[in-house]
């Protein structure tokens, strides 16, 4: 990191960039050196507070603005697109995917948030799963995401 930056503004770029962005400033916050390793951090805290629904965006956002810099400003009420998954297992983008697995995001003006999940979604590969569609590109770390995303 460069010692003379304290923020990076990422408002208002696409959903790969502020996925990404976060992902990276994640993975510092919480000590972790993989997307793998940060979907499994991500699983736990849900786990540990025994609730019912994922870490939600804005949870992450609080952690690390809480933690060490540089720290991000972007949209709080970030949504990815629908189709945030499937780009992502496209890009290969294994940061993206762990956020995308790992957390869920408020939808102003629903009443559930948005989440995303393997079994009830398909890639952009003729209607076949993301699992074979990650498989077939053999991303291995990909394929562990999506089978404890399951």
């Amino acid at each position: 990191s460069c010692p003379k930056v304290h923020t990076v503004d990422i408002t208002g770029c696409n959903d790969q960039v502020c996925l990404c962005g976060v992902g990276i400033c994640a993975e510092w916050v919480f000590g972790v050196d993989s997307p793998l390793e940060l979907f499994a951090r991500l699983k736990a805290l849900q786990q540990s507070t025994k609730a019912a629904t994922r870490c939600t965006w804005a949870d992450l956002r609080a952690r690390q603005l809480a933690g060490p810099g540089p720290h991000l400003v972007f949209d709080p009420e970030f949504v990815p697109a629908r189709n945030a998954l499937s780009n992502a297992l496209r890009d290969e983008s294994a940061l993206a995917i762990a956020l995308l697995l790992g957390l869920s995001y408020a939808v102003r003006g629903e009443d559930q948030s948005r989440t995303f999940d393997v079994n009830n979604e398909t890639g952009n590969n003729n209607g076949r799963s993301y699992l074979y569609s990650a498989a077939a590109k053999g991303h291995g770390s990909n394929v562990e995401m999506l089978l404890a995303a399951d």
